[in-house]
């Protein structure tokens, strides 16, 4: 039975998202395995696509992509208190000595801007370790 409705709910996957989601869990699933978080999705809003990975009320790492663009990453965090929301780049800058991912956007796949991010990401390992 479970493997029915498995089955059902990839069928339900827009083609054009497939890769994305594929790449989203190989690169991002060290937040789920080593870290605890729960992961929501993915979810389907028009032409956008997110998969949230979620520790608790203090943090929460959303991959996002709408068909056609490039993956982002945006993280939201306990700031003094209040929870804030960063780009990728911000959240690392401020919580993660700056180490962010570079690479040139317009000539990347898919799966090499969601590894750059993914790998940047892990940096962070005391932040994602407390949340």
């Amino acid at each position: 039975m479970g493997t029915v409705s498995r089955k059902r709910k990839l069928q339900q996957i827009p083609p054009i998202f497939k890769d994305f989601i594929a790449s989203v869990k190989r690169h991002f699933g060290f937040l789920e395995e080593d870290y605890g978080f729960d992961v929501i999705g993915p979810e389907f809003h028009g032409v956008e696509c997110s998969i949230h990975y979620v520790k608790a009320s203090t943090l929460a790492v959303s991959v996002l992509s709408e068909a056609g663009s490039v993956p982002w990453v945006r993280v939201t965090a306990s700031d003094d208190g209040e929870l804030r929301e960063f780009t990728l780049d911000e959240y690392l800058q401020k919580y993660c000595m700056g180490a962010g991912p570079t690479l040139p956007i317009s000539n990347s796949t898919c799966d090499a801007v969601i590894m750059a991010h993914s790998q940047a990401l892990r940096k962070c390992q005391d932040t994602l370790a407390h949340g």
